[in-house]
Parts: C-alpha cells; sequence; structure tokens
C-alpha cells in the first residue's frame, strides 16, 4: 500500500512544477536498477561472503541490516519516482493536446459532433461539448513565439498540430435552433486556448477546462450562418432526452432531478447552491460514490439473492444434484454419496441451517462468484453512463470496479490497497486532478470513513449504526473532520451538516435515486407523470426542511486566514480519528468549539492587490486589521460575477469574516451587523467596476460605502466621494482627490467615467494613486489645481485607454510603476498603443493584469515590491 500510495504522490506533485521536469525518465529506471540489484543481494544470503568482492570490502562498515534499510528505501524511492515518470508524461500528453498559443483566436472552419448540450447558463448562450470531425488549418507561420508563457524563451510549432479528433468546450450565443447529442454541424468558430483569471487562491478555469477534458475553448462565430449535416443520437441520447422531456412533470424540482438521475446541475441556482452550501448537502447533488455506489450495492445485492435463489431453490438441490458446501459447493456430484464414520452430532435449527448454508455457498460458491460482482459494474457502468461519464463519476465507477475485483478474488482486507489503486489511477489517468477540490474532498471523505468504521465488522455496523443515536454520531465526526479540508480548499464547513445529513442522506440517497431508477422503464408508461409527482412532492418536503435550516444565520463557518487556527483544526481531526478506547474524541470536539469561538484574523503588513477580473477594475488594500475594496469588478452574467466568484473567495481566504445572515466565524454568538474591517469604494457606476458590488455586499456587509456616482442596488448608507475626505488606518493615510464637492441640490457637474472616485494612499512614504476611469477632461482638471503629488504606483485610468493618461497628467504624477487591469485580447484593445509609448516617455515599470495575473505590491521597511502572479507563481500550461 505504501509503495502505491508514494506513486499516487509523485504522479500528482507534477501539477505543482512551473516546467514539466524531465529527470524522472532517466532517475526511475536508476533507482528501479538500485533496488533490483539490492533485492537481489539480499536474497541470495544474509551473510557478506558471498557478495561481488566490491560490495564484500565493506563488510565491517555496512552490516547486513543495512542493505535491508537501503533495500527498502530505494523501493520506496523507486516507486515514488515511477510515479513522477508517469505523471509527468500524462501532463505532457496533455499540454501538447492543447490549443497553441498561436491559434488562440483564430478563425477556423469546423465539423464537429455535439457530445452534450448543457442548459443555458443565462438567457444569452448555450455550452456546447463537442468532438471535432474536420477542421482547417489558419495560416500561421511555422514557428511563432508563445506569449506571456512563463518559460523564458521558449516557441511552440503549430504546423503539426490538428484539431481532429480533439475535444472543445463552445459557446452558442442566442441560437435559433433546439441543440441536442448527437447533432453534427459545420461553422466558423473562433478558437480559444485555455485562459482564466489568475489570483491568489483562485479558482483557475484554465486548469479546470483541461481537467475536464477539453483541448481548446471558443465560441461559435455570430456573424455566420451554422449547417446542420446530421442529426443522430444514439440510444443513450435519445434516451436522455426522452427523461429530461418526463421530469418536467416535476416541476421546481426538476433542477435536482435532473442532477440525481442525467448529472445536469446547470437548472439548479446560485441561491438554491447557497442552501445546499449552508446544510453541507452539496455532495447529494452530484453523481460520485455515494451514488454510484449505492447503484452498486443494489446489484450487488440482486446478484447475490439469485445466486442464493439458485442454490437453495428449486431448481437445484432438490434431488440433491448439486453439494452445497466448501469451495466445490456449486460443482454437480458424481460419487456416490458415503455412509459417514463420525458420530453424529446434534442437529441445529432448520432456519438457523439453512442460514449458515445459504451463506457459505454465497462466499464458497466459486462457479458463481461473479455473478454479484458482474451486476454491480454492470449497474454502476449504466448509471454513470446514463449520467453522461463526468469525472467525478468515472471516479467512483473505478472504485466499484476495484473493489468488485478484490471481492471477486477472495482479497477481504484489501480496502486500503483499493483506496490505493483508485487514487494512484485516478492522479495518472487525470493529470489535473490534484488542482480540484472535488477530488480532495471525495478521498478526504472516504479516508475518514474507512478510518472510523474500519475496525467495526460488519455486523456491528449493521446492528449499531443504523441506529439514529450512532448515525448521528458518526456525522458530527465527519462533519468535524471534514472542516479542515473544506477551509484549506476555501469552503465553508457547514455547522448544521449532521443533523441536515442525517434527514437528506437516506431520503436522497436510499429513496429518490432508487426511485428515480424504477421511474426510468416507468417513463414509458401513463404512469410516469404520477409517479415523477409522487417523487417531487417527497423532495419539496425535503427541501423545506433544508430551506428553514439555512436560514439560520450560523449555517455556515468559513475558515481563518490565521494559520495557527488550522494547525490546531488538523490536531483536533486527529484526536476525533483516534480509537475510541484512548477517550480523545469529546476533548476534539472541544477543541474545535473553542477554535470556532477564538479565531481572529492574522494582522497583516500593508499591501496591495490589483486582482485579475478582466475588462475591469478591483483593488484589495490590506492595512493591518483594515480591508479597503476601490471597486468590485464585472458582473459576467447571472452565474458568474467578481464580487462573488473573485473578490468573495479572496477576501475568506484572508481571514475577513463572512457576516450574518450567510453565517459567521463565530457560531453560536451574535455576530455584527456590520462587517468593520471592510470598506468598499466604487468608483462609479459602469458594470466593470461596480457589477461585483451586490455580492460583497451581501457577503460580508462593509461597514462604510463611498460611490461616485449612484447605481441600482445601492444601500442608502453610503455616501459620495469628494474631494478633500480623508483618514487614517493603522498604516496608511487616505486622501480622495476627486471629484469635487457637489452643492446641495445642485446637478451633478460630473458624470460618466469622469465622476470616479480619485483616491490616494501613502505608507512608509510611498504612494498610490487609484484613478478609476477618469479622462482626459478630469485629469486636466486635477494638474491645473496642482493636487497631484508625485506617486510610485498608478492604477492605470480607464484600463489605458487613450482618451486618459494625458501627458500632463503622467508628467505631474511622475510613476515608477503602472499597472493596467485590462482583458486579454479584449475588443477594447487596452491598453492601446499610443498610452504605452506614454507610458514609456516617463519611464515607468507597465503591469498588466492580462499577461501578469493579478499584481502584488507589499512594502518591506519601506520597500516597495511588485510582482505578478503569473510569474511568481508560473504554471505549465500557462
Amino acid at each position: 500500500m505504501f509503495y502505491l500510495l508514494l506513486m499516487a504522490l509523485g504522479a500528482g506533485l507534477q501539477v505543482f512544477y512551473a516546467e514539466l521536469p524531465k529527470l524522472w525518465y532517466w532517475l526511475a529506471p536508476l533507482v528501479c536498477v538500485v533496488y533490483a540489484g539490492l533485492h537481489l543481494a539480499a536474497a541470495r544470503t544474509a551473510s557478506w561472503a558471498h557478495l561481488p568482492f566490491f560490495i564484500s570490502s565493506f563488510n565491517a562498515t555496512f552490516p547486513v541490516n543495512t542493505v535491508c534499510l537501503l533495500k527498502r528505501s530505494s523501493g520506496l524511492a523507486a516507486a515514488f519516482c515511477i510515479g513522477a515518470a508517469c505523471g509527468s508524461y500524462s501532463l505532457q500528453q496533455l499540454v501538447t493536446a492543447q490549443l497553441p498559443h498561436a491559434w488562440d483566436k483564430q478563425t477556423v472552419e469546423l465539423r464537429f459532433e455535439v457530445v452534450q448540450a448543457q442548459a443555458a447558463t443565462d438567457t444569452r448562450s448555450v455550452s456546447l461539448a463537442v468532438k471535432v470531425l474536420a477542421a482547417t488549418v489558419p495560416v500561421l507561420n511555422k514557428t511563432v513565439p508563445v506569449l506571456n508563457t512563463t518559460v523564458p524563451n521558449a516557441t511552440q510549432t503549430t504546423s503539426d498540430y490538428s484539431l481532429v479528433g480533439k475535444t472543445l468546450r463552445l459557446a452558442w450565443y442566442q441560437p435559433d435552433v433546439v441543440l441536442a447529442a448527437g447533432q453534427q454541424w459545420q461553422a466558423q468558430v473562433v478558437v480559444r486556448r485555455p485562459r482564466g483569471f489568475v489570483n491568489p487562491e483562485g479558482f483557475d478555469y484554465a486548469a479546470w477546462v483541461l481537467g475536464q477534458g477539453y483541448n481548446a475553448t471558443g465560441y461559435i462565430k455570430a456573424q455566420t450562418t451554422p449547417i446542420l449535416l446530421a442529426n443522430q443520437p444514439d440510444l443513450r441520447d435519445r434516451l436522455r432526452s426522452h427523461l429530461h422531456e418526463g421530469l418536467s412533470a416535476a416541476g421546481s424540482s426538476q433542477p435536482f432531478f435532473e442532477a440525481l438521475l442525467l448529472g445536469q446541475r446547470e437548472g439548479i441556482s446560485p441561491a438554491q447552491w447557497q442552501i445546499l452550501q449552508a446544510t453541507g448537502t452539496v455532495h447529494l447533488m452530484a453523481i460520485s460514490g455515494l451514488h454510484v455506489g449505492l447503484v452498486a450495492a443494489l446489484g450487488f445485492a440482486l446478484g447475490l439473492a439469485m445466486v442464493k435463489l439458485f442454490l437453495r431453490g428449486p431448481f437445484i438441490g432438490r434431488r440433491g444434484l448439486w453439494r452445497a458446501s466448501g469451495a466445490n459447493a456449486l460443482r454437480p456430484s458424481t460419487k456416490p454419496s458415503q455412509p459417514s464414520t463420525k458420530p453424529s452430532q446434534p442437529s441445529t435449527k432448520p432456519s438457523q441451517q439453512a442460514g449458515k448454508s445459504g451463506s457459505a455457498i454465497a462466499r464458497g460458491g466459486h462457479n458463481y462468484r461473479w455473478l454479484p460482482a458482474l451486476l454491480a459494474v454492470a449497474s454502476a457502468a449504466s448509471y454513470a453512463l446514463l449520467a453522461g461519464m463526468a469525472v467525478p463519476t468515472q471516479r467512483a465507477l473505478l472504485a466499484v470496479v476495484l473493489l468488485n475485483v478484490a471481492w471477486l478474488f477472495g482479497l477481504k482486507s484489501a480496502r486500503w490497497q483499493v483506496f490505493a489503486w483508485v487514487l494512484l489511477l485516478v492522479v495518472i489517468g487525470e493529470p489535473m486532478a490534484a488542482l480540484q477540490s472535488g477530488f480532495w474532498l471525495s478521498f478526504a471523505a472516504v479516508a475518514i470513513l474507512m478510518a472510523l468504521m474500519g475496525g467495526l465488522r460488519r455486523s456491528s455496523i449493521t446492528r449499531k449504526y443504523l441506529r439514529t443515536r450512532k448515525a448521528l454520531s458518526l456525522q458530527c465526526v465527519l462533519a468535524v473532520a471534514m472542516a479542515l479540508p473544506l477551509w484549506l480548499l476555501g469552503l465553508p464547513a457547514s455547522v448544521l451538516s449532521p443533523l441536515a445529513n442525517l434527514v437528506a442522506v437516506p431520503v436522497v440517497a436510499l429513496l429518490m435515486v432508487p426511485a428515480l431508477l424504477v421511474w426510468v422503464p416507468l417513463s414509458f408508461t401513463p404512469l410516469s407523470a404520477l409517479f415523477i409527482q409522487a417523487l417531487a412532492y417527497l423532495f419539496n418536503a425535503l427541501w423545506w426542511l433544508l430551506d428553514l435550516l439555512a436560514q439560520w444565520p450560523y449555517a455556515a463557518a468559513w475558515g481563518s486566514g490565521n494559520g495557527y487556527v488550522l494547525v490546531l483544526v488538523a490536531l483536533a481531526l486527529v484526536m476525533l480519528l483516534l480509537p475510541r478506547t484512548l477517550a480523545m474524541r469529546t476533548a476534539g470536539c472541544g477543541l474545535i468549539a473553542l477554535v470556532l469561538v477564538g479565531a481572529k484574523p492574522t494582522p497583516q503588513a500593508f499591501k496591495i492587490v490589483v486582482l485579475d477580473v478582466g475588462q475591469g477594475l478591483a483593488v484589495v488594500v490590506h492595512d493591518h486589521q483594515q480591508t479597503l475594496l476601490y471597486d468590485t469588478g464585472p458582473a459576467f452574467s447571472p452565474r458568474f460575477n467578481a464580487g462573488a466568484n473573485i473578490i468573495a473567495p479572496y477576501l475568506r481566504m484572508q481571514g475577513l469574516a463572512v457576516v450574518a445572515p450567510a453565517g459567521g466565524l463565530i457560531p453560536f454568538m451574535p455576530t455584527p451587523a456590520r462587517n468593520n474591517g471592510l470598506s468598499v469604494m466604487v468608483s462609479h457606476a459602469d458594470n466593470d467596476h461596480r457589477g461585483g458590488f451586490n455580492a460583497v455586499n451581501t457577503a460580508f456587509a462593509p461597514a462604510d460605502i463611498w460611490v461616485g456616482e449612484p447605481f441600482e442596488g445601492l444601500p442608502p448608507r453610503a455616501t459620495n466621494c469628494q474631494r478633500g475626505q480623508h483618514w487614517q488606518w493603522q498604516n496608511a493615510h487616505y486622501h480622495v482627490l476627486w471629484p469635487p464637492a457637489q452643492l446641495p441640490d445642485a446637478p451633478p457637474r460630473w458624470s460618466g467615467n469622469n465622476s470616479s472616485c480619485v483616491l490616494l494612499v501613502e505608507s512608509q512614504g510611498v504612494r498610490f494613486l487609484l484613478a478609476g476611469d477618469i479622462e482626459a477632461e478630469a485629469e486636466q482638471q486635477l494638474v491645473a489645481e496642482g493636487n497631484l503629488p508625485e506617486v510610485d504606483v498608478l492604477i492605470a485610468p480607464h484600463h489605458g485607454s487613450k482618451t486618459s493618461s494625458t501627458l500632463a497628467f503622467l508628467a505631474a504624477l511622475k510613476p515608477k510603476h503602472i499597472v493596467v487591469s485590462a482583458g486579454f485580447k479584449s475588443a477594447y484593445g487596452h491598453p492601446h498603443p499610443s498610452v504605452v509609448a506614454r507610458y514609456a516617455s516617463v519611464n515607468a515599470q507597465v503591469w498588466n493584469t492580462a499577461s501578469n495575473g493579478a499584481v502584488m505590491m507589499q512594502l518591506q521597511d519601506g520597500a516597495l515590491r511588485v510582482a505578478g502572479l503569473r510569474q511568481w507563481q508560473p504554471k505549465f500550461w500557462h
């Protein structure tokens, strides 16, 4: 088992390298040769006299025990190196199949087949997973330099690259046809190399795309008309379409039934996900180990029942033609019966004797032993295929296959070996798995459950752990044990998870999923709608309970940025997993309660982070225990905005407490109505600057809010930015330089971009100017008034637009660093080449979030350090 775990570790670690090392390809064979030599030497004899002369001369220095130790160490090293070589090879194959940099944003003619058509993520687009059947090649140079690469002087050839056979993730904006799997289309597609925002503790979209098996992304060109070539869905696609239509009778429960049966979770709204997250029941809406394992268990039970029926039923054994004991329980008897020479023993009760005989037959009937395993794998595979064979489903199916193989060969105590095999095969088969939160959570949950229940006999589990008290106890221990991995991954741990799962798991896993599987054949009968409506009524009752639990303001406990808190949580986790005889579980729960009550954010040195939010702006100023958020980035769609998906995860990982009603760091205690550690300044009302405000305000309820101009959804407590406002926190002074104060009841003189709040931040003699979207007119006014000091860092006005950053403005500021927050290859073309030339005229170093990722600026003893996250933490897929 340890060899398998080390191989998995070596394969999984490769994803964290900036450049894939090739030393494993020769290091692994070398260590294997050393291990083989030591193994042969130790196996020949325990004496040094029979070893080769060049080894026997060291007899006095290295005893035989040392050889055994070296043999074991070299074996473990060989396992690690072999896993590292396999993982590196898998990742290199994945990166090779990725769309080259030179092809990014090129238009190609594609003929493709729709593999999966997801529901519309908003009112504008449909997401498609397609398999390319034919493709044209754009006219490119033979060798094109790689843009924004993390490897110096790297080049990438594109002459041998082909999109044929590749899997793409495409967006089709406002389609005028119904898209379905099995359709073949010909269309002009703008292909994109997978690329996402790069922020500290943020979601890496490019890594997720590669992890899902997509080689490129793109969109159907809007100015063209795609041509439908064929519509030939296979049996599975037709069945999924039929089931999708049948589930419409479920009403509001339809999105949840589609998630449980078809693996389609797009219909679940963000508000519903928040309820699942607050109650710790998100795992029930993902087809993974729980549901696939349940279906496999049903298939296994059916196969076992069939074997027992054949061995004890009227078809076999009535006339004594089959023997029912030992390893030959299922072989026909060819010898005549012999009188017994042993004295007769008192017989047991017939029912007990039959039960024991049936168990022995089921375990010893090797000729039929394959039937339960075969039905278990077939049931799980059918369910996984119906659900779309998503990546988590494939992992669960792999575990089912290995478990049944172990059972088939009688490996009764192989649960940890199976766990290690599944882990190894997953990290090799899914090169990007180590970057996915679901990977860590699923394996952590399985390992914790195995550690908690591994010492119990099956009869003990059946007798005790189906009781409510024991089940609740197990849920409590599991909820606390999973808190650490959840917090490390930037996710909340639900305080109500034990209670919610005690009700939801039996209802969903033991009732809803089997009932939906039973409904599949019933969907072709007139009873379909009635059956689904009955299930929907039951699920609505469950959802009412989950919604009621989620209303508790302290349902979700978010992690703290304090490292000492995480160490204490890890210690409590170990105490909870220790055997009950040591009586440490109560102390572990008490330690967790103390951590939750006493958790405080870690004071930070002064730093400013310009987050990578694409075509928008979001700047976070950290000043000891105070945080200022300047602008909140854009809202890209109803399901994705910078406030909820980029800024909020970053602030939580920095230890900023989430306030009621979403939960807080201090359960069971009053939570303040305002977050005194956070203030927000929204420069003006454009979407790319205020799009994420509602999400941030809902999650954190900042104490102070300043705005350059009002917009929809602004709370009444917000105040307008006015020149002359100033304040001081721990390590910095803050001065508002623009816009000028307005007379009461007078129409605003400045609006739009020129109404942006201009903020000057000074700490330890270093000045930062945050200029929003002001344009040339406002810049000229500021220069004329003489209120512009020289600064060290300028956040470029209007993303580097040619209407801003005038020469007079730059000459007055004399910035050493200029940070541009813009989208990668956006249609606006920011920063404009003429503006870049102006930046060069004042000898400023330019940083662009499009190419550098989030830009980090930190002060240490008055010295300014600036770094881009793409260069500071490079990834090979960038």
